[in-house]
């Protein structure tokens, strides 16, 4: 009977941290030291293509505090070819508060997790290795309040 509790247990624990992935074919996090962005400092993230026909959109997940001064965010995002080619620049602009000071994005205590559509409806040109790079457009040099930043690419919702 112990037996069964525990893989009854095991099976619920698997079925959760799937549902967490969704249907992202790739996911990635790079957790920043100190709660803090130094500008300049751009997170990559390679990725590899196989699939030139599918259709994916491309996610920034950021992870923020209530450390985090201001209302909204500036981002950069770069994406480049297996040749270091820039194939798109992109400058995304994520609301984390709302007009009352309330956190827009989701989570427990005072870290949040916003996910904001970088690309939609993004093909691949060809099989190889891409690099995805986003790295803030604030003024302060050193962004306080910002623990992770990630990049999550999904099946496009058109298709």
């Amino acid at each position: 009977m112990r037996r069964r509790g525990f893989i009854g247990l095991g099976l619920c624990v698997a079925a959760g941290m799937s549902a967490c992935t969704g249907d992202a074919f790739y996911r990635r996090v790079e957790t920043l030291s100190d709660d803090q962005w130094v500008r300049g400092h751009a997170c990559t993230f390679a990725v590899e293509a196989v699939d030139t026909v599918t259709r994916y959109d491309v996610y920034v997940d950021l992870r923020t505090s209530d450390g985090y001064p201001w209302r909204e965010i500036y981002l950069i995002g770069q994406v480049c070819d297996t040749a270091q080619s820039v194939l798109q620049c992109d400058t995304l602009r994520c609301e984390l508060f709302d007009t009352k000071g309330e956190a827009t994005g989701h989570g427990l205590s005072n870290v949040k997790e916003n996910g904001v559509l970088w690309l939609r409806d993004f093909r691949f040109p060809a099989p190889g290795r891409y690099g995805f790079s986003v790295r803030h457009g604030m003024r302060n040099v050193e962004l306080q309040g910002v623990s992770s930043v990630g990049i999550r690419i999904q099946l496009s919702e058109i298709q």
